[in-house]
């Protein structure tokens, strides 16, 4: 799945994910917290049967209701690369997770939410643009950081004095992999 181009859509009361990217296709994946922050097994090579998310745009979104505003997971021998998402108000009980994710953008965007502990989650994914972020004030944690392979987290225009917390960091990640401007 590449180069696809989404804008100018409202929703209203999702059942699940407004913006859904899961290359596990619904299947439950391991988490690190099952791993204990080991390395997950052996992740199969990858062939031209293993799929791919890339070039993708979503743009001016707004979601009055849903589970999560956001959620992108790729597989370990592939993540989801070069997303776009700008101009969105997502509106959920839960923000964004990025999973197995790279180079990822999202620029312009609110998530209100209703768990603000974490508000973005991010596992194992490297090369994230998070530019004019907003949130609801007071969130306990902003940034959720989980796992080694995390890497090259760049936070831009985005005032994390509202929240408690700015960034936890676990199963080896680590307070290097983020950046914030």
């Amino acid at each position: 799945m590449e180069k696809i181009w989404v804008k100018n859509i409202s929703m209203k009361d999702i059942v699940h994910q407004a913006i859904f990217l899961d290359m596990y296709y619904f299947a439950k994946a391991p988490t690190l917290a099952e791993s204990n922050g080991q390395d997950r097994e052996t992740a199969p090579p990858v062939t031209e049967a293993t799929p791919q998310f890339r070039d993708i745009h979503i743009s001016n979104v707004v979601c009055d209701g849903a589970e999560e505003g956001i959620f992108i997971r790729g597989l370990p021998e592939m993540s989801i690369t070069d997303i776009y998402l700008e101009n969105m108000v997502l509106k959920a009980n839960k923000g964004a997770e990025l999973i197995a994710a790279k180079n990822i953008s999202l620029k312009n965007s609110k998530l209100v939410t209703k768990n603000v502990d974490p508000v973005v989650y991010i596992e194992n994914s490297s090369g994230l643009g998070l530019d004019a972020i907003g949130y609801d004030p007071g969130a306990t944690l902003l940034f959720s950081i989980n796992g080694d392979k995390c890497g090259n987290i760049r936070v831009t225009g985005t005032d994390v004095s509202k929240t408690v917390r700015k960034a936890a960091f676990n199963y080896g990640a680590a307070e290097n992999m983020l950046e914030i401007k």
